[in-house]
């Protein structure tokens, strides 16, 4: 996997809904907008926010929602690769079993979550559900140090292949439970994550992120040119996936950088 993009659509507030949605009451409807780079794009269905501030839902709510999204996408797009985020082993069993996900991104680093200091629990493991589903899965950091985000990420994929878990996608965790400063030493560091676990594709989620917009001193609105550049910068550490809101500028972003690269070799 190479310059991949993954856009990140929310069923939770219909605020943080971006480019290729349109809402009607509760339910939403995508466009052609959205898959208009499909051949180059992984949609996701964020159903446990990654803001804090944003209050879970509970599990029976998660399931109602990703229900009601999950056929509609199915019906119209039957052949998009499909992620969902959850920590919950119910959540991806559902999304699995009924619709075919072929991804789950767990925001909880197997259990942990660095927005509330405690573990999750509720429902069983999520790595040995994971496990038995077969399901590619996204194993993300919320580890506050660089240093801490690269043992544990070694630790947890090596726990992961021990039980049989073979698709694995790390993600660094950016912005979570990190200091503005830790983001980008962790992000001077992503190529000793890529060179660790090589066979683990890196995931890189910076869209609009704090470690951005409140750098510069703007607003996340405000901070495109700042994410593209951030962008670039994870795809020259080593970055196969890319996590966007902005899907058409993280694609000229990638094609620009691979175009660099094929020119250096």
């Amino acid at each position: 996997i190479h310059g991949n993009i993954y856009a990140d659509k929310s069923m939770k507030d219909r605020d943080l809904l971006g480019e290729g949605w349109c809402w009607d009451d509760d339910n939403p409807v995508l466009t052609p907008t959205l898959y208009s780079r499909k051949d180059r794009l992984l949609d996701q269905f964020l159903t446990e926010l990654e803001k804090a501030g944003i209050v879970s839902f509970t599990e029976e709510e998660e399931l109602r929602r990703l229900r009601h999204a999950l056929s509609i996408v199915r019906k119209e797009q039957p052949e998009a690769i499909l992620s969902v985020d959850t920590f919950r082993p119910t959540v991806a069993r559902m999304a699995v079993e009924e619709f075919g996900a072929d991804i789950i991104n767990d925001v909880s680093e197997g259990g942990v979550t660095s927005l509330e200091g405690v573990r999750y629990d509720e429902g069983g493991d999520i790595f040995h559900e994971v496990a038995r589903l077969k399901a590619a899965y996204v194993l993300m950091s919320v580890q506050p140090t660089a240093s801490q985000t690269i043992d544990v990420l070694r630790e947890k994929v090596k726990a992961l292949r021990e039980i049989g878990v073979e698709n694995i996608i790390v993600d660094p965790g950016y912005g979570f439970g990190k200091d503005i400063r830790e983001n980008y030493r962790l992000m001077g560091r992503q190529g000793e994550i890529c060179r660790m676990l090589p066979e683990c594709p890196l995931l890189a989620g910076v869209s609009r992120k704090r470690m951005i917009w409140q750098m510069l001193g703007i607003t996340a609105d405000n901070a495109l040119n700042g994410t593209t550049a951030v962008n670039t910068m994870a795809l020259m550490n080593g970055a196969a996936i890319l996590r966007v809101h902005d899907v058409k500028e993280a694609v000229e972003a990638v094609r620009i950088y691979e175009e660099y690269s094929s020119s250096m070799e």
